[in-house]
């Protein structure tokens, strides 16, 4: 899905199934904390809650992994406009995550 919105330099899936893990970068203009809630509200509204940990299991039906790829698919092409005009905050509607680790 990353290389169908050419966004490889912004998020990738990093691990091994079953247990993968969505990931973000830094890059010019772009924090991590704004994609990541961004990222999260969207993928929320279509009805998944993921913090971008993949559990894939047995129990997932064919629809469950549908939905979540289809969800994430529309989450990117917003994470990619909101990139380009240069204004991630504009689309998020609440509270940017915040970092629960942090170096001293």
């Amino acid at each position: 899905i990353v290389d169908d919105f050419d966004m490889r330099d912004v998020t990738e899936c990093v691990g091994l199934a079953p247990h993968t893990v969505s990931i973000f970068k830094d890059g010019p203009g772009v924090d991590i904390l704004k994609l990541r809630t961004l990222f999260q509200q969207e993928v929320l509204s279509k009805g998944i809650l993921t913090l971008g940990v993949h559990n894939i299991s047995y129990s997932h039906t064919d629809k469950d992994v549908d939905k979540t790829l289809e969800g994430y698919k529309e989450a990117l092409a917003i994470i990619k406009k909101a990139i380009f005009s240069g204004g991630i905050e504009k689309y998020i509607k609440g509270e940017v995550v915040q970092a629960v680790f942090r170096k001293p």
